[in-house]
């Protein structure tokens, strides 16, 4: 996770099936939100994520700014988005007792 800034899953039924049954693709994801890692899910990647056990909001509730999903015909606004929050490098919000932001 060290070596990227951010990650996009795509979307696809086929592929998002495919890549859940990899254990080491679910361990890059749960790596990347680990890390603070800008993450964006586009379509059916959704499931990648939630297979994954990564959350769409912090631990108090809150939306986690670092993770972005959009509808595969309707993304502009979550790859926007995406492309901001990529200017953060992490996200220190996901760590628990992290500062406030």
């Amino acid at each position: 996770a060290v070596l990227f800034d951010g990650l996009v899953l795509p979307d696809g039924a086929g592929g998002v099936k495919t890549l859940g049954g990899h254990v080491e693709v679910m361990d890059f994801i749960s790596s990347q939100y680990r890390h603070g890692k800008t993450i964006l899910a586009i379509g059916a990647s959704k499931a990648l994520l939630e297979r994954a056990g990564v959350a769409a909001t912090l631990a108090n509730g809150e939306p986690d700014p670092g993770i972005f999903m959009g509808a595969a015909a309707k993304s502009e606004r979550a790859v926007a988005d995406f492309i901001t929050a990529l200017g953060r490098h992490r996200h220190p919000e996901r760590e628990t007792g992290a500062p406030a932001a």
